[in-house]
């Protein structure tokens, strides 16, 4: 049996708070394949627990069987962006790609912690040891941070796989900064490196492409990102902009706070001087 139907043949038999989530599965079912079951649990103004028996009360094991049986019941149109379609013209895609990054730009400018923002800086400052974490396209914005911040003169790597993580973070220690990227928060791997790290001693700052997930409790601190395309979309643009963006920030920050780091940076202008020489 279909699991929306099965969910509309219980609602009468269902708890005043179980309802409550069958009613928001019913209102919009695509929408719960994305959600973690924290976020589940706010939209429906209801505990963790109550989704677990929820999903029980339906003969489900779990959240995550929930989230399979929608994904695979629910139509599956290839959704690139959410403001284009393949009518567009080039100009009008152009124009809507451009927009949607300067938006998540704008908000990401307007919602950053200042303060917080500072507090990295001096993390970032006064670290031996920085590692960027990250798979999938998050583990190219991963490398590309790494290649910047091997400028400052301290140890820097991007591990992009499980095991060197594994490695990195069981290594660290308290003079370690760990930044974890991730789209949704919820992969059990970065979530498993990042707990390992913080064991180590080592600063875990997350960058994480949604508000609330399993990750932000692991995080010493966590930059929450607007996130521009919805869950069907197969490439998330903007949360890779806003990323780098941000890492942009945190890095050009770090490099003029730092005397030291300044006189590195400098080292390394006059040694490429000798390389690189107009004919």
């Amino acid at each position: 049996m279909s699991i929306l139907l099965r969910i509309k043949e219980q609602l009468p038999q269902l708890k005043t708070a179980e309802r409550k989530v069958a009613e928001q599965i019913l209102k919009d079912p695509a929408a719960i394949i994305d959600y973690v079951i924290t976020e589940l649990a706010e939209k429906c103004g209801v505990s963790d627990p109550t989704i677990v028996r929820f999903c029980q009360k339906i003969g489900l094991k779990g959240f995550m069987e929930l989230k399979l049986n929608l994904a695979g019941e629910l139509p599956k149109p290839v959704q690139v962006h959410r403001s284009v379609n393949e009518d567009d013209s080039p100009a009008r895609i152009m124009d809507a790609i451009f927009d949607g990054h300067q938006g998540a730009l704008q908000s990401l400018k307007n919602q950053v912690d200042t303060e917080m923002f500072e507090k990295a800086v001096d993390w970032l400052c006064n670290a031996k040891r920085i590692e960027f974490y990250g798979f999938g396209a998050c583990g190219c914005v991963a490398t590309d941070a790494q290649y910047r911040f091997c400028r400052l003169g301290v140890a820097c790597n991007a591990f992009l796989d499980v095991h060197q993580q594994f490695w990195s973070a069981s290594l660290l220690d308290s003079n370690s900064v760990v930044i974890a990227l991730s789209t949704n928060g919820a992969t059990k791997n970065i979530i498993e490196t990042s707990r390992l790290a913080s064991k180590a001693g080592a600063r875990v700052i997350g960058i994480i492409g949604r508000n609330k997930s399993p990750l932000h409790p692991l995080c010493d601190m966590a930059f929450s990102l607007p996130c521009q395309e919805p869950a069907p979309a197969i490439m998330r643009f903007s949360t890779r902009i806003v990323q780098l963006a941000l890492l942009d920030a945190l890095f050009v920050t770090t490099l003029l706070r730092n005397s030291q780091i300044k006189e590195n940076l400098e080292r390394v202008r006059e040694s490429l001087s000798d390389i690189f020489f107009e004919n």
